[in-house]
């Protein structure tokens, strides 16, 4: 039936599922090493961002929420859009919020790896955040739990937590903002 109405069917080979395989592994290795990376490049805008994600938590959900929306939306758009400068606008939109959700993403491993270290001493900082990046990344690309509950719970907090760290909630210095946060955290 399909040759009679002109649609070719494809069958996957072994090398298709390896190839898919293959690519999946080299997304997670190369989000999980940037994550740390960013981590390492700016570990007082990170160990703020962690300050904020305490304090701020309904701020960051807000604005994940309204940024996740953003990207998906933007990714619709850019499929659609048929003019080069609309595509050039929008894939800088994406990756910008890629970025955002990069610098997020930091910050959450850096929560995880303090969590990781308190139980066990002997684990280096760097391995410990590695291992801590690694985890929400293969968590997030499970099958089903991952992909429904864990990937976009992940993406809208990153989302936001990075975006707080660019634009704060006051215009006031972001160090500023972290001194009261630390304060708070002492008084409390």
């Amino acid at each position: 039936m399909g040759a009679e109405c002109g649609l070719i069917e494809e069958i996957m080979t072994i090398g298709d599922i390896m190839a898919i395989v293959a690519a999946v592994f080299a997304v997670i290795w190369t989000l999980s090493t940037s994550t740390v990376l960013i981590a390492l490049i700016a570990p007082s805008r990170v160990q703020i961002g962690v300050n904020l994600l305490v304090s701020e938590r309904k701020t960051i959900i807000k604005r994940g929420i309204v940024l996740a929306v953003t990207a998906l939306f933007s990714v619709t758009i850019f499929h659609l859009a048929t003019a080069p400068l609309a595509k050039l606008i929008l894939t800088v939109l994406i990756v910008t919020l890629g970025g955002f959700a990069l610098y997020g993403s930091a910050v959450i491993a850096t929560i995880i790896s303090s969590r990781l270290t308190e139980g066990d001493a002997a684990i280096h900082k760097i391995r410990s955040l590695y291992y801590s990046a690694l985890l929400c990344l293969i968590a997030a690309f499970a099958p089903i739990i991952g992909w429904l509950l864990i990937a976009p719970s992940l993406l809208v907090v990153s989302l936001g937590a990075g975006s707080l760290l660019v634009w704060p909630v006051d215009r006031k210095p972001i160090a500023a903002q972290s001194e009261l946060i630390v304060q708070k955290t002492v008084l409390s």
